[in-house]
């Protein structure tokens, strides 16, 4: 997908803790069905259109954040009655996806656009979004939000990021000063990279891990929008 997109709005894709940056509207209980039928008619007609005539891939990425994006929009009655509608359609998404051809790396261990590198794929974004927008990305790519295991990985992710900075997997919703990476890894057993003087919780809030410009760990308050990173395991040759 071109261009360096800010998708703010993705953080109402979930009902969670977070702030929400609008105040969602309550659908009254005699518009719900009709509001339902009305988005999901629209929404299958677009998606059966784009899955016709796709022939790039950032074609059906746009299409899964525009749906997200119209969901945003709705009350959270009606996103409840949605959701397994709006996942059956992702599914559709990423099953057209994987069925588009790959003339130049048809035996890749990684899907396209991804980067190999010691048994895992990373994918960096080229579009912004909160912390948990992104995590919710990289969950309907299947894979989830990076996490850095060893000091190798740590050069690698600075190599790629190109002074910009990134979400990745680690935060502390749960507990101030508790850390969690979202895969499971036990925190305290890892080799961190905080910057100087960080984590720091500057003006409280910053539950949120992201790299800074030279790489390394920042805490950020998770709605902020910025770049993300996803990982997920290699393909087996």
């Amino acid at each position: 997908m071109s261009g360096e997109q800010a998708y703010g709005d993705l953080d109402n894709f979930s009902i969670d803790n977070e702030p929400k940056q609008k105040q969602t509207r309550q659908i009254p209980a005699s518009e719900t069905n009709q509001t339902v039928e009305e988005f999901q008619s629209q929404i299958q007609m677009q998606v059966s259109h784009a899955l016709n005539n796709v022939s790039e891939k950032s074609d059906l990425e746009e299409i899964g954040l525009r749906i997200q994006e119209h969901v945003a929009q709705m009350g959270a009655r009606v996103l409840e009655e949605l959701s397994k509608n709006i996942t059956d359609l992702m599914n559709t998404i990423s099953r057209k996806l994987e069925s588009l051809p790959r003339p130049e790396c048809r035996n890749s261990p990684c899907p396209d656009s991804w980067i190999p590198f010691n048994g895992s794929c990373y994918l960096f974004s080229a579009m912004k979004a909160s912390w948990s927008a992104s995590q919710r990305y990289c969950s309907i790519r299947q894979s989830h939000l990076l996490v850095i295991n060893t000091i190798e990985e740590q050069h690698f992710v600075t190599m790629e990021i190109k002074s910009k900075e990134f979400w990745f997997g680690l935060n502390d919703h749960s507990t101030e000063g508790k850390w969690e990476w979202v895969d499971g890894t036990d925190y305290k057993t890892t080799t961190k990279f905080w910057a100087a003087g960080e984590p720091n919780n500057a003006n409280s809030g910053e539950d949120c891990a992201q790299t800074d410009a030279s790489g390394r760990w920042n805490d950020n308050h998770c709605s902020k929008n910025l770049f993300f990173i996803c990982e997920q395991e290699a393909r087996s040759a």
